[in-house]
């Protein structure tokens, strides 16, 4: 039987987010700016901590996230992910009007 680690993609992630800790993991090449490791992971616990308090999603619920490509994309990933909530992501820019 695998391991939670092997099997939950967030806390693999999460996992070797706290390894690569002040690494840089992302970089917004149009601003400069940039998150480390640690960053996302604490950004993520962060949100996941607040969709917990708020309980105004519940696990197994879907949330459509439509952004641009964006440095924050996976701490909102991984914060909903936490909490059982799944996301898909769209462009804003893959529909006409």
């Amino acid at each position: 039987m695998p391991s939670i680690i092997e099997k939950y993609f967030h806390l693999q992630i999460l996992k070797s987010a706290e390894y690569f800790d002040n690494d840089i993991a992302i970089i917004d090449i149009s601003t400069g700016c940039s998150l480390t490791f640690s960053d996302i992971y604490n950004k993520s616990i962060q949100l996941s901590s607040v969709l917990h308090q708020f309980k105004f999603l519940k696990p197994k619920d879907v949330v459509l996230c439509v952004l641009n490509n964006n440095i924050y994309f996976p701490v909102i990933l991984l914060g909903f992910a936490l909490n059982g909530i799944l996301v898909t992501g769209a462009s804003p820019n893959s529909t006409i009007g």
